[in-house]
């Protein structure tokens, strides 16, 4: 029996390979509680487009790896985002890791801890080929933590922080 290693490429959602750009503007920066602030942001994920297929689809087809989507929309939203990926992508990532109910870290915090979590499936730096993330402190904390990792986003609006107010 051979040993064959299995190869894993694990990318981002929003930003990356879903256009949320126009959802931004749904954010409630008012709110203090994170679940209510991105309430509407998230619900209207169902209708974005779809970008960056290339790359979904050179991971699976022309690396064999199996794709790996972890984001940060909460569980909750699960059904839908599967429904989404369906709908616009060839076929379903091998996994998809979401924001636990409840779990208000930042993106930073969260997605390394996740997708270590995956070790022991077989899920190690040595597997992962890149991690994809629009955020530049997700790909800085996947590359502390032994993963190779470079930014892929769509747009530059932030969906991090309050944009700056206007000044006239």
């Amino acid at each position: 029996m051979s040993d064959i290693r299995k190869l894993h490429v694990v990318m981002d959602l929003d930003n990356c390979i879903s256009d949320d750009a126009r959802r931004i503007a749904l954010i409630d920066w008012d709110e203090r509680d994170p679940d209510r602030r991105y309430k509407l942001y998230h619900e209207g994920a169902q209708f974005d487009a779809p970008r960056n297929k290339d790359v979904y689809h050179g991971a699976a087809i022309d690396l064999r790896a199996e794709l790996i989507i972890i984001t940060a929309r909460p569980e909750r939203h699960r059904l839908m985002t599967m429904e989404w990926l369906n709908e616009h992508f060839s076929f379903l990532p091998w996994l998809l890791l979401m924001r636990p109910e409840g779990d208000h870290r930042s993106s930073i915090e969260l997605k390394p801890r996740l997708l270590v979590s995956l070790a022991p499936a077989g899920v190690t730096p040595n597997s992962v080929i890149t991690c994809y993330d629009d955020h530049e402190g997700v790909v800085n904390a996947y590359k502390a933590a032994g993963y190779p990792a470079v930014v892929l986003k769509i747009h530059d609006v932030d969906a991090y922080n309050r944009p700056k107010a206007v000044l006239k």
